[in-house]
């Protein structure tokens, strides 16, 4: 077998098998905490190299292999919704590898990056593309593999194949629930009525887009105060809701959008006139035809006077 240390493993052999995601899983339910994806993928490489290699089944079959994730590196543009894998200094000039996302790119001040990183309560702005930017990157990147131990060297040196497979595996399993970079179970989330986002979908209508803290003041659990498990609840209910709500964010940045029903499952709620004719185009309680949605479309008047059909 392949040298656990070597780079051939970590580039060609390392896999997420479903002992893998049975441990996470146990390590979660166990605890009963959170756990962000930085915790996770360094968890995983300390068990490689402290156990080697895993002999359970891969579960990345349906993987393209397409990194979904990059190391930062200062030369290269950024963009919105980016994965990142950065060394940040922790303090005293101790530096650990983060995983995050870039959630803004500031236009005032060019080649400034906003990022969600793991572990941290507020983002952080790193620069690229400059001389200055570049030196302090090359500087963190050196720190941390010469100083601090195999496991930040493999997450800088091979994070990108390594965390892009892990969130794959992790999305893919009905058992994790992911939100902002954070993972938990989804059997130990309390369950929240469809019946509530339901209620609330035409005032969602209106809105250009909502993110799930939009949402906390009109959702309460009794019980339950921690408000990313909150949120986690109430993710899960939309998306058991597609017909009426989309995400049209990302995995650390969700944003959500109401849809308009399509005319075979829509019904009127209020009488709506052709504005020119003075002719009734629909009323109350009456299920759309194609021919009358057409209509409102064109009248840009559909959103205002259509609601699901129950």
């Amino acid at each position: 077998m392949t040298d656990i240390y070597s780079d051939e493993y970590w580039l060609e052999e390392f896999t997420i098998s479903a002992a893998d995601l049975d441990r996470f899983h146990e390590r979660i339910r166990q605890d009963n905490k959170i756990f962000d994806t930085t915790s996770l993928v360094k968890q995983l490489i300390k068990g490689r190299l402290e156990f080697g290699h895993e002999v359970s089944p891969s579960v990345l079959k349906s993987w393209t292999g397409k990194d979904s994730v990059r190391i930062w590196d200062p030369f290269v543009k950024w963009s919105v919704g980016d994965g990142i894998i950065i060394p940040k200094n922790i303090g005293d000039d101790n530096y650990e590898c983060f995983v995050g996302e870039v959630i803004s790119v500031d236009e005032i001040k060019p080649h400034h990056i906003e990022i969600r990183l793991d572990g941290q309560d507020k983002p952080v702005i790193f620069r690229y593309g400059n001389p200055d930017a570049i030196g302090v990157g090359q500087f963190a990147k050196d720190l941390v593999e010469k100083k601090y131990g195999e496991v930040e060297r493999i997450v800088l040196r091979f994070g990108n194949r390594i965390v892009s497979a892990l969130l794959h595996a992790l999305e893919s399993d009905e058992r994790f629930v992911g939100l902002e970079g954070k993972w938990y179970l989804v059997l130990k989330l309390p369950v929240i009525e469809l019946s509530i986002f339901k209620s609330m979908y035409q005032i969602l209508l209106q809105k250009t887009s909502f993110t799930l803290n939009d949402l906390l003041p009109m959702v309460q659990i009794d019980g339950l105060q921690n408000e990313t498990l909150l949120k986690m609840a109430i993710q899960i209910a939309l998306q058991q809701l597609p017909e009426r709500f989309v995400d049209i964010g990302t995995l650390a940045h969700p944003l959500w959008k109401a849809r308009l029903p399509e005319p075979d499952q829509a019904q009127i709620l209020y009488y709506a006139y052709d504005p020119q004719s003075y002719e009734i185009l629909c009323f109350p309680g009456q299920h759309l035809n194609q021919n009358n949605a057409k209509r409102l479309q064109e009248l840009n008047i559909y959103s205002q006077v259509v609601a699901f059909a129950e």
